[in-house]
């Protein structure tokens, strides 16, 4: 599932180009090999509350500096999340209401 989502994101990157998390993953990747351990745990959790915001906020969340967020096709949007991983054992995905019994 991690890697259909994986996907989905690069093709929301293709349409859109940067996203918010990039520069973040930039400046992590721009770090000593001894800092990356230490930040790695924090900047995954980072990415993965952007991507959420985008879809429980919707895609025009990150204002103006990110235009063609708002700008994703509904197709595109329907995709994504269709493919979004289902959240971790023991938490509900906000965006999928209540868990079914």
């Amino acid at each position: 599932q991690d890697d259909i989502e994986a996907l989905a994101w690069v093709l929301v990157s293709g349409f859109c180009g940067e996203l918010p998390w990039f520069p973040w993953l930039a400046e992590y990747y721009d770090l000593k090999t001894s800092l990356k351990e230490f930040k790695r745990a924090k900047l995954l959790e980072r990415v993965a509350d952007a991507k959420r915001r985008l879809l429980d906020e919707g895609w025009g969340c990150f204002g103006d500096e990110w235009p063609k967020l708002a700008e994703v096709p509904r197709q595109l949007d329907a995709f994504v999340r269709a493919c979004r991983a289902p959240a971790p054992s023991g938490e509900q995905d906000r965006a999928a209401g209540p868990a079914m019994p």
